[in-house]
């Protein structure tokens, strides 16, 4: 039998850079024992000493982004002057909480780069770089963010600031408490893009993304992020770094992609004593770096022998393409951008609408005494808003009966009798009831599931969720909502385009709850743009997430990548809308909505979707 290990496997020679890179960060005694960084000023010289030890002259070109305090310490500087020029190279590095601690006394600035405005990154860039011109004598010409946090506003400071290279990106890391979501990012060196960090662009700033093995996803609570060669792994509960299989996914990556401008890169901190072995760090970066030789090696890679400077050259003259509109556009209408526009007048009830006009609250209406105005008006609030909250519902089964059945038609898979008698559906103190309207076919479909709760009938055009206050279930505490609408209104036409008039289909999947055991996802083919009948408006319509889903009709690589962009967005904060819930009723629209509920023992539970096959697409190209 053929022996497929990587050791076995036969490659073509191919040079590949090879790069290395240190965060150094401010020492703990300046920014708090509870950040990261090294213990002290003297901590941190041992730990670049030995890490440029380690390194210089060998396997790869060593970088060491610098934050604002370790260039008020001379002793440093000396160091950095003397790696300088013995052929290290020197960038910056902005963690703005930290420096707002060590120099600001925590009163500016204390948020993620991602948080922050144009203006208030402009003016701690221009704090850095000049900084650095100071104590160096040269424009830097790369930065790394703090905790890879990122928005649109930072690759225009970097221009303005003189930067040609941004090694902030890392495909796949989602963590939305520091303004990091680089989920479904382009995974190699580019033109970074203003509007839009996922995707290449034109801009005159070379992206140079982390190396990651993106066949494996870690999770740990909210966080997701893939493996990489980096030594911090050791210290993540129940994770064992595997490095020989990390650096060989990545290096097979390149293979199988053949980007223009390979390379590898992985990353450090300022806090470990690279020589003293006895420490699990220190032995986890020799297991990479020897991996990673191993792994050059089983590739048939040969190290690249090229200047930083050359290479980005290289970069800037044969840049991947960006996304480019079509000629002809996909016919849709654009959300209006006055969110009050959308408004339409109420007379009986108060609607109070959250930022963007995505969701309202309600206050006012009376489950027993509303009559036809009232429920015009709660329509129209759920047309123009898509989640309804009515924190203070008092309803009894009776009246959640006569309510349902006026929004709409009742679920086939809601028996109204069996409402009234208190029997409907209930799963952890929450009661579903599902509506439906044109929208969907209303025979038995068994390609069909919402959440761990299969309705087997039908898609449901609207969900009402009564939270019963008394109850201790597992969900309750916040509930997510992901604004689908604006998702496809923001992807680039040429997208819109590739999306008209396709299915997509999702594997057949089996999911362990902590709630209720295992759930059987079925397979599922369905449209994956909907067009709302009352309002014309377009939406995605996804199901669950799952790698192995496919946009039937595209290539797989142009599929993956436009999924992935996809579920990247809807962890971003400007597509949610994330409420406490504490009881009462929640409308949400099927039609243009995913809803996610929040554990505070497990932390973020995927957004799903009603999923429905064999249904004619809604969206005409």
């Amino acid at each position: 039998m053929a022996d497929n290990s990587p050791t076995m496997m036969s490659h073509e020679q191919r040079e590949v850079a090879s790069f290395h890179s240190m965060d150094v960060e401010p020492s703990r005694n300046l920014t708090g024992e509870e950040a990261t960084g090294p213990e002290n000023m003297k901590a941190s010289i041992t730990s670049i000493k030995t890490d440029w030890e380690n390194n210089k002259d060998k396997h790869s070109t060593c970088f060491y982004f610098l934050s604002y305090e370790p260039m008020q310490d001379q002793e440093h500087v000396e160091l950095f002057k003397e790696i300088l020029h013995e052929g290290g190279e020197l960038g910056t590095h902005l963690h703005p909480t930290k420096l707002s601690l060590s120099t600001f006394g925590g009163e500016k600035y204390f948020q993620e780069i991602g948080l922050l405005t144009f203006e208030e990154l402009d003016e701690l860039i221009g704090i850095l770089t000049e900084t650095f011109k100071e104590k160096f004598g040269f424009q830097p010409l790369s930065f790394r963010s703090g905790s890879l946090s990122y928005n649109d506003h930072l690759a225009a400071v970097l221009v303005k600031h003189g930067y040609r290279a941004d090694f902030s990106s890392v495909t796949g890391r989602v963590n939305n408490n520091y303004g990091s979501n680089w989920a479904g990012a382009y995974p190699y060196a580019h033109l970074a893009n203003s509007a839009n960090h996922f995707v290449p662009g034109d801009l005159p700033l070379v992206r140079i993304p982390l190396s990651v093995d993106r066949e494996v996803e870690i999770r740990d609570g909210e966080r997701r992020f893939h493996p990489d060669g980096r030594p911090d792994f050791c210290a993540i509960p129940g994770w064992q770094a595997r490095y020989p299989t990390t650096w060989a996914n990545i290096c097979r990556q390149i293979v199988e992609d053949n980007p223009a401008h390979p390379y590898t890169i992985d990353l450090t901190h300022n806090e470990t004593d690279f020589n003293d072995l006895s420490t699990p760090k220190a032995q986890a970066m020799h297991k990479s770096r020897v991996a990673k030789i191993d792994a050059y090696r089983q590739f048939g890679f040969v190290r690249q022998v090229i200047t930083f400077e050359d290479f980005l050259d290289r970069v800037e003259k044969d840049p991947p393409a960006p996304p480019q509109p079509t000629i002809a556009k996909a016919p849709f209408d654009a959300t209006r951008s006055s969110a009050a526009d959308d408004r339409p007048p109420f007379h009986s009830i108060r609607v109070s609408p959250e930022k963007n006009n995505f969701g309202a609250r309600i206050q006012g209406f009376d489950f027993e005494k509303y009559g036809p105005a009232e429920l015009a008006d709660l329509k129209k609030a759920l047309q123009a808003h898509r989640v309804l909250l009515l924190d203070d519902a008092e309803i009894s089964e009776t009246q959640l009966a006569r309510f349902a059945g006026d929004l709409g038609t009742i679920s086939m898979s809601t028996d109204k009798d069996k409402m009234i008698a208190g029997e409907y559906p209930r799963d952890h103190g929450i009661t579903y009831i599902y509506i439906t309207s044109d929208f969907g076919t209303h025979g038995p479909n068994p390609y069909l599931s919402f959440n761990h709760i299969d309705t087997y009938r039908t898609p449901p055009s609207t969900t009402i969720l009564l939270d019963r206050p008394n109850s201790n279930h597992v969900e309750r505490g916040f509930r997510s909502f992901c604004d689908m609408r604006k998702i496809f209104n923001d992807l680039w036409d040429s997208h819109k385009a590739d999306l008209a008039g396709r299915y997509i289909e999702f594997p057949e999947v089996i999911v362990q709850e902590k709630c209720c055991g295992p759930s059987k996802w079925a397979r599922a083919r369905q449209p994956i743009v909907r067009t709302d009948p009352d309002t014309g408006k377009h939406a995605l319509y996804l199901g669950h997430k799952t790698p192995r889903a496919i946009i039937l009709g595209l290539p797989a690589q142009k599929s993956e990548g436009i999924l992935q962009q996809v579920w990247g967005m809807t962890e971003e904060l400007q597509y949610r809308w994330t409420p406490e819930i504490s009881g009462g009723m929640t409308i949400i629209d099927n039609k243009s909505v995913m809803v996610s509920q929040l554990r505070p023992a497990n932390g973020v539970r995927e957004f799903l979707k009603v999923t429905i096959d064999h249904q004619e697409p809604l969206y005409i190209n």
